[in-house]
């Protein structure tokens, strides 16, 4: 970052919301103190100083990180000192998460996303070194910090039950079928960045398999889905879903448990007899 001028100062304009003069940047990366160790830190002319948080997909910092590392603001002036968050999140799950501030130091977000819009905006008007810089980052981004892998083939298998939830309009099979999506709750026992493929089952055998276009992480699932109730479901991932392909004869279960959420890649779900082997030809794939 230190070595593309234009692209701090493009930042640096996002965070502050309006151009700065100045003579003098310093970056520190994975600076050491007494409580921790702050992924990136910027002083602007010894007068702004900023330390940065970079997350992986849609985690966030907790608050009890940030105060660890609010002693090291001592000396700045109120409005010279801030913490900003670097993730996949929106805006609106930002605010909906994490408190605008800490011990009076502002708490910014820029999403990733935004930094590589940045980048194309910038890209034009820089030197030959750093396009080539801004092109080697912007690949990062893409398929590291994002960790988005458009090549793999894995497909998420979920048992789909036709049945409407007590807190929606619409049941759980239309979500899908109608309306093109598909939600899970960000917690630990589901996929922390979705795969490529959703695949559903239900009534004994595979019913159809979607591309994932996008996803989203939604504060309450009200604001995307007017069906289900306000308030009732939080937090959860938002799947948006391309048009369904079948595979091309019929492919039962197996035995496997009833509700079991599986992977697999997505050949195998059109060369092999049953969903029960399709995982396990993955699986050894993995192995060998």
């Amino acid at each position: 970052m230190a070595r593309v001028p234009r692209l701090v100062k493009a930042l640096i304009k996002r965070m502050y919301n309006r151009d700065m003069k100045y003579n003098n940047i310093v970056i520190r990366l994975q600076k050491h103190g007494e409580k921790g160790i702050t992924d990136i830190e910027i002083v602007v002319d010894n007068r702004f100083f900023c330390i940065i948080e970079a997350k992986k997909g849609w985690s966030l910092p907790t608050l009890d990180q940030l105060k660890k590392y609010r002693e090291r603001f001592g000396g700045y002036k109120r409005t010279k000192r801030m913490f900003l968050v670097l993730s996949d999140c929106t805006e609106e799950y930002f605010n909906g998460n994490l408190k605008r501030s800490i011990r009076g130091v502002p708490i910014k977000s820029i999403s990733w996303h935004d930094v590589i819009k940045t980048i194309n905006y910038i890209y034009h008007e820089a030197s030959n070194k750093e396009k080539y810089l801004l092109s080697e980052l912007q690949k990062y981004l893409l398929e590291e910090v994002q960790m988005e892998n458009k090549e793999s083939n894995w497909v998420y298998v979920v048992s789909l039950s036709n049945k409407t939830p007590k807190w929606s309009k619409i049941s759980w099979r239309d979500v899908i079928n109608k309306k093109r999506l598909y939600f899970y709750p960000a917690e630990k026992n589901w996929p922390k960045i979705p795969l490529n493929y959703m695949g559903f089952r239900y009534d004994g055998k595979l019913q159809s398999i979607h591309y994932v276009k996008s996803y989203e992480i939604v504060a309450d699932m009200h604001s995307r889905i007017p069906e289900i109730k306000r308030g009732k479901v939080k937090n959860h991932y938002l799947l948006y879903l391309g048009e369904p392909f079948e595979p091309r004869k019929e492919l039962p279960i197996g035995k496997i448990w009833s509700n079991g959420r599986l992977k697999c890649m997505l050949d195998t779900l059109f060369t092999c007899k049953s969903l029960k082997d399709a995982c396990a030809v993955s699986k050894k794939r993995l192995k060998d």
